[in-house]
């Protein structure tokens, strides 16, 4: 019978579609994780955040570290500062809207594995009676933000940010937040 498959025509044809279906997933799941090994993770390193001065205004050095394998282009770093009462679990650093954070790095490559260095402050200090509160280790100096930057795979990513101060003696160290600390 010329023109019409048999069972076994049939069966073949669904295993050679599902071999095809399976291939192609397999090699969409490659490149995905090609990528992902690939691109730039750009962060700021714990351990480099310090505050330099909390009057008249707040100012926090801190170093942004590239740990991908690809640079990343364009970094912008947004930040602003609040000041919260102090939570036993670290709970820190609540929303702020990215259009209501100070612009601080503009357009800075970042190499894969070396430091490029960050300045970020505020307007203002805190008032003195707020100061004195976080003497008393009753309130704490948080600072929140996001890092923006393209890779060579021209797609924008983010990383956010959150660290807290509850000391304001110079050089005191930052402290992470308990969430908001990621890159997309």
């Amino acid at each position: 019978m010329e023109g019409h498959f048999s069972r076994t025509d049939s069966f073949t044809l669904v295993i050679a579609l599902c071999a095809v279906i399976i291939a192609s997933w397999q090699a969409w799941i490659a490149r995905d994780t090609e990528l992902r090994q690939l691109r730039a993770y750009v962060f700021i390193e714990s351990e480099s955040v310090k505050l330099k001065q909390a009057t008249p205004l707040i100012a926090v050095d801190e170093t942004n570290r590239n740990f991908g394998q690809t640079p990343s282009l364009m970094n912008v770093v947004k930040g602003a500062f609040d000041l919260e009462g102090v939570s036993t679990d670290r709970d820190y650093g609540e929303e702020i809207a990215e259009d209501k954070m100070a612009t601080f790095v503009e357009e800075r490559t970042g190499i894969p594995g070396e430091d490029f260095k960050g300045h970020i402050s505020s307007a203002a200090g805190p008032p003195e009676s707020d100061l004195r509160q976080i003497g008393e280790g009753k309130k704490v100096i948080v600072m929140r933000g996001v890092i923006s930057y393209t890779d060579v795979f021209s797609k924008w990513r983010k990383s956010e940010f959150c660290f807290f101060f509850d000391s304001v003696t110079p050089e005191s160290q930052g402290k992470l937040c308990k969430k908001y600390n990621l890159s997309q």
